[in-house]
């Protein structure tokens, strides 16, 4: 036993080495189909989570500038004076400009609204920055960002606005608009002073057709003759009296107006706005005359498309012209415009970047080229040269009109938010993400860089990559395990697929040497899966638990060769957390017969089942080799550490308490992370601060701001096995975030490297061979599954079949070797 002496030298170097971590951010991914602009001619710019990500559109190189006070609110971006403006989502928000390149704070912006900033716009010309704040003040608002001065506002309650443009050739112009109304707003000067004047415009009906003025305070303004009675005020036959008195008007004289969902200045100060009816509109801003605009088809009347790239890959020819026809006969609902000295882009719903020639109440029409999803945001850059066209799906696409260029993809973002990333073994080159989507992604670790995609066309709820070889597992929603070979990160595929029950995969949990995959589903089910490829991903069999599993972790003994795993349930009678531990020997996978019974349950005897029961409900649960464990507790943040005595008996039902509770400074339910060598604890939550505390005294070591309560918290988050990287997911902000220790002590570094080394000492051998095995195993696809499952439906007639495992929601497919049928 240590001395205390001893003990206190070990806790001081501990302290010491706390006070020299530092996490730095490595690089980030994502993208949040938000505002993206032209910092300069070559450079865009995109917020994304707590970051505004900058990006080379010749070079594709990445700069990244965070948000100090977390998830970034309101955005935008002067490409003539190479600034960026962004608000903060804190109480009281304030807007902070930054140059660009050097990324240095040229103003800090403190206005009056106190919860958000809805929108920011920069002049085209000068030092002008408006701004508009959501509720409770609903303020528009002037001011010279140089200066740090605010000239004028204006607060209209109630109303909000989801677009803002400043007149490029004349500032004292804004154009405001809403999906019921649009407005002009000028900026009047006399000396110092400003005032602002809206001017509302009279949209036309939603048929396209002129509104009229109407006398709306009597019934019958017209009727001269007053033999029937006198005319009487509306309100009067309603008997309203008061302030309704005054503004009443019955439903069916109310005639609704169209919807905008764009607008756009002319070089000539004239607005040109699209609808959700499919109009296109022309509207003079000193008369504030809205006209609609007519197509004139070309003298040839053949459309001229300069670029087309269109893929659909599940449809034939057929399919192909019909899906084509009838999207050219649909009327196109414009949702992006950006104006040049040729005329005017816009784009819409059909995908397509339209080119339009404007002369008086008509236009031509031509199509520029197609990107085949509907398009959000069209944005020249400062010298006209390229057009940035943005999707809604987040890809980004760049294009010279002028130069007639191929179109470019500059972005390829995922179709949904991140759900899931891990390291690919060995863990220090590539890594892994998933989407709720299905979407598959592996990226470079040292800088961030897309290798290779692959789109599963399910939706995802776990992943976990193998530490015996370049396999990636995904669980679906509805209970298939995916298994992919990444042997080549540039080209992965899917090599296996096994349906575990009908039921949502919740948890994947591999063991550190590779040898098991424990699958969490729901209703407390637990399978035990093979996870060597040489093994064909085999199913030795499964466990049924107590109550829901919240969460599993997975404790490897290189000497005995024994794995334990530990499943945290919270039954909601005792309002506890409780604890099962199982262990998974090495005679499950050599006589697994023995080892199940004949409905494929593994035996008691076997796994050695034993439970205990917390003083505390908890959210995560992890432990350690040596009987440790420490939970994340549910109904306050505190951390509580235990230690669980043996288990003599399995009916023994006595409470073990805490040995220690430290409190937490995040917002509960929150989850725990070992470190791979078990020295360092992470904890996360839904306020999206990142703390690493010291295993053993629970001292906070680092912490870092990388995602925000905003966009939910961190989703997952895994350490890479040589300890040098973490990755970090946001629940809804759509952002991945690669971390790096900085500055960290030399022993600690040493400590973490020699476990590593360790690790794939062990898994070397296991890693070359089973990635063999990988590489030559065929293809899986859903044409091959019914051909397997239709010769096992064949096979299956002569045999004793199970009906449905006798049991609600069991699995529907196991291991052949345990004399039960296998469907995948």
């Amino acid at each position: 036993m240590e001395s205390d002496e001893g003990n206190g030298e070990n806790n001081g170097r501990r302290r010491r080495r706390a006070r020299e971590a530092e996490l730095e951010m490595r690089w980030v991914q994502g993208f949040t189909n938000r505002n993206v602009g032209f910092v300069n001619n070559k450079t865009i710019c995109y917020p994304c989570g707590n970051y505004i990500v900058f990006v080379g559109i010749e070079t594709k190189k990445k700069t990244v500038l965070k948000c100090k006070n977390g998830h970034v609110g309101a955005f935008a971006v002067n490409g003539n004076s190479q600034v960026v403006a962004f608000s903060d989502q804190k109480l009281n928000p304030v807007i902070y400009i930054y140059t660009f390149p050097g990324l240095v704070k040229q103003s800090e912006i403190k206005g009056e609204a106190q919860l958000d900033y809805s929108l920011l716009a920069f002049s085209y010309m000068g030092p002008y920055l408006a701004t508009y704040s959501s509720v409770p003040e609903f303020a528009l608002s002037i001011w010279d960002w140089q200066e740090n001065i605010l000239l004028c506002s204006k607060s209209q309650p109630g109303v909000k606005v989801t677009s803002m443009s400043f007149n490029p050739m004349n500032w004292h112009q804004l154009c405001l608009s809403n999906e019921n109304s649009l407005t002009v707003w000028n900026i009047e000067r006399n000396d110092q002073e400003h005032h602002l004047k809206s001017k509302p415009v009279r949209l036309p009906a939603e048929d396209g057709s002129p509104m009229c003025k109407l006398d709306v305070f009597f019934s019958h303004p017209g009727i001269q003759d007053l033999y029937y009675g006198p005319v009487l005020p509306i309100s009067a036959i309603a008997g309203l009296a008061g302030d309704e008195a005054e503004t009443f008007r019955p439903k069916d004289d109310i005639q609704p107006s169209v919807h905008p969902t764009v607008h756009c200045w002319s070089a000539t100060s004239d607005l040109y706005m699209g609808c959700e009816e499919g109009h296109f509109l022309a509207i003079n801003a000193e008369t504030l005359k809205a006209s609609l605009l007519y197509y004139k088809p070309a003298q040839d009347a053949k459309e001229r498309r300069r670029t087309k790239f269109r893929s659909f890959p599940l449809l034939c020819d057929d399919s192909l012209k019909k899906e084509e026809d009838k999207r050219r006969t649909q009327k196109p609902v414009l949702l992006a415009m950006a104006y040049h000295k040729d005329g005017l882009y816009a784009a819409g719903s059909d995908g397509i970047v339209h080119f339009y020639q404007i002369k008086g109440t008509h236009y031509q029409m031509d199509d520029s080229f197609d990107v085949s999803e509907p398009i959000t945001s069209l944005v020249f850059s400062p010298d006209y040269n390229t057009l940035l066209v943005e999707t809604d799906k987040g890809s980004v696409y760049v294009y010279q009109p002028s130069q007639n260029e191929e179109v470019i993809k500059l972005l390829d973002a995922c179709n949904d938010h991140f759900l899931s990333a891990d390291f690919l073994t060995p863990g220090n080159k590539y890594c892994v993400s998933i989407a709720i989507s299905g979407e598959v992604h592996v990226w470079l670790l040292e800088d961030g860089t897309l290798i290779s995609k692959l789109c599963l066309n399910t939706q995802a709820t776990a992943m976990g990559c193998c530490p015996s070889s370049c396999s990636v597992a995904v669980g679906t929603k509805v209970g298939h395990v995916y298994f992919i070979d990444v042997t080549k990160a540039e080209t992965p595929r899917v090599v296996h697929r096994v349906l575990l029950s009908n039921l949502p995969v919740h948890h994947l949990q591999y063991d550190q040497s590779g040898q098991y995959l424990i699958t969490g589903v729901a209703e407390g089910h637990i399978f035990i899966l093979d996870a060597r490829p040489s093994k064909l991903f085999q199913v030795l069999g499964y466990l049924v638990m107590s109550n829901e599993v919240l969460g599993l972790s997975a404790v490897y003994d290189v000497e005995s060769e024994l794995v334990e795993v530990m499943a945290l349930l919270c039954p909601p009678d005792i309002k506890r957390a409780r604890l099962e531990i199982f262990c998974l020997p090495t005679a499950i996978t050599i006589d697994n017969d023995e080892c199940i019974d004949e409905r494929g349950m593994l035996k008691n005897r076997v796994i050695q089942k034993r439970q205990y029961e917390l003083d505390y409900p908890l959210s995560s649960a992890v432990r350690q080799k040596d009987d440790t464990v420490y939970g994340y507790c549910n109904h306050a943040p505190f951390i509580c550490k235990y230690h669980l005595a043996k288990k003599k008996t399995w009916k023994d039902v006595s409470v073990t308490l805490s040995e220690k509770k430290i409190p937490s400074n995040q917002f509960a339910p929150g989850f725990l992370h070992l470190s791979p060598n078990s020295q360092l604890l992470a904890s996360v939550a839904k306020d999206g601060v990142l703390f690493i505390h010291d295993a053993v005294t629970l001292e906070t070591v680092a912490q870092e701001h990388c995602h925000s309560y905003q966009g939910e918290g961190i989703g997952s988050l895994s350490f890479s096995l040589d300890g040098q990287f973490i990755l970090v997911n946001g629940v809804d902000d759509g952002t991945l975030v690669c971390l790096k220790w900085n500055r960290t002590g030399g022993d600690e570094m040493k400590e973490a490297t020699d476990y590593w080394r360790l690790i794939l000492t062990v898994l070397n051998n296991s890693i070359y061979n089973e990635n063999n095995v990988l590489k030559s195993m065929a293809e899986w696809n859903i044409a091959t599954e019914s051909l397997l499952e239709s010769s096992l439906e064949k096979e299956s007639q002569s045999t004793v079949m199970l009906s449905e495992w006798s049991l609600p929601h069991l699995p529907i497919s196991f291991c052949s070797t345990s004399g039960i049928l296998v469907l995948n």
